[in-house]
């Protein structure tokens, strides 16, 4: 059965997502933030998957 479990750090932001058995979306994802917004994605290999820049009024650019 396809699965997707998230864990969350103390602070309710999201640590990581882990996918099973749905094919090609598998895999783990680790969030890391720069106080409240989140700044970056890695796959469970540490290799970068999703950088955000956030600018004036917490806007994604």
């Amino acid at each position: 059965m396809p699965s997707t479990q998230y864990a969350y750090y103390g602070n309710d932001q999201r640590a990581k997502k882990a996918v099973t058995k749905r094919g090609s979306l598998d895999g783990t994802t680790y969030f890391f933030y720069d106080g409240a917004e989140v700044i970056e994605e890695e796959d469970g290999s540490q290799a970068l998957q999703q950088q955000y820049v956030w600018g004036p009024n917490h806007a994604c650019a």
